[in-house]
């Protein structure tokens, strides 16, 4: 189970493209910008904002997309939305755990953010700035779908928020995962390491997101 998404400068942002980046999305973009008058008041599925990211309106007023919490960011799990975060979150820093996770001792994002988008979080509170929570796949899960033993997921959550538990059905008596919605912070390593290979059988989403 070694699969990893290569964390390498493929990934790595580089804020010469945004030039061409906003061109080139510009007319896809425009195209349904009839229909996203209200993107502020929802929640889109992906869009998972770096901790200590404040409440959604302030973020988007303050954040100026100038990529420095992205350069920043040793995973290079901060990627800029394209799409997760609607028209006026285009550019915008967002978690792409399959990319990379958000790494438990680190809060650079908000030590180099020059607005205080992202604020200045303290490796002590954050624990508390949940960002999202985990959800398993059953369907793509190598323990749910194929009944063999994979532990992935539990070995590399720093939060201790996997648990298996002894199940049995037709496929026979194993452990399998659950998440422990509590102790989950929607960190992302899971869905990072999960060795499936492209979609991951474990994701994040902004469910339970707590912002200030």
């Amino acid at each position: 189970f070694g699969f990893h998404y290569p964390q390498d400068q493929r990934y790595a942002f580089n804020p010469s493209r945004r030039g061409v980046m906003l061109a080139a999305a510009g007319g896809v973009l425009g195209a349904s910008a009839a229909g996203t008058s209200a993107v502020r008041h929802t929640v889109p599925a992906k869009r998972l904002r770096p901790p200590g990211s404040r409440i959604e309106k302030d973020f988007l007023d303050a954040c100026l997309r100038c990529g420095e919490c992205m350069k920043a960011c040793p995973t290079h799990g901060l990627q800029p939305s394209i799409t997760q975060a609607g028209l006026e979150g285009f550019f915008t820093p967002v978690l792409v755990p399959r990319i990379g996770g958000c790494e438990e001792k680190c809060n650079n994002c908000g030590q180099v953010c020059p607005t205080g988008a992202i604020r200045k979080l303290p490796l002590e509170e954050k624990q508390y700035a949940i960002i999202g929570n985990a959800t398993i796949e059953k369907n793509y899960c190598i323990a749910w779908e194929q009944g063999k033993l994979c532990l992935v997921c539990d070995e590399i959550c720093p939060y201790d928020a996997i648990e298996f538990r002894v199940i049995t059905d037709e496929k026979g008596t194993i452990q399998r995962p659950f998440v422990l919605e509590d102790k989950c912070v929607g960190c992302g390593q899971c869905e990072h390491a999960c060795p499936v290979i492209g979609r991951a059988a474990i994701y994040v989403t902004p469910i339970n997101e707590v912002r200030k």
